[in-house]
């Protein structure tokens, strides 16, 4: 039995508390988490954490555990990756239905 699960509204020094990791480790897993969410999501856009197949969620946690280990990392258990995983994937589906930066196509002031 863990020793406690990480809640979903968890704050991210909270997980990296719970991974056990120091702030090299953390970046490390967070960047390793960016790129699978990236694969991901380029391979299917409309997706969202909830609706992931199982057996995609463990090849990744499989894959993001395998990557920690062999780069002397901590693994992580299922909450601190499902957590990262979903904010991860949430902050990547927004950013990239924001509106483009409109000041690079506006007409600059003054030029006619």
């Amino acid at each position: 039995m863990l020793e406690f699960e990480l809640k979903k509204g968890a704050k991210t020094q909270e997980a990296q508390m719970r991974a056990g990791h120091d702030k090299l480790q953390w970046d490390r897993f967070y960047n390793i988490t960016k790129a699978e969410i990236n694969t991901l999501v380029e391979a299917n856009p409309d997706i969202s954490w909830p609706t992931v197949p199982g057996d995609v969620l463990a090849t990744i946690f499989a894959r993001v555990n395998a990557r920690l280990r062999d780069e002397q990392i901590p693994e992580v258990q299922y909450d601190v990756f499902s957590w990262r995983m979903a904010r991860a994937i949430q902050y990547r589906m927004t950013s990239n239905n924001k509106p483009k930066d409109s000041a690079a196509t506006a007409p600059v002031a003054g030029s006619s």
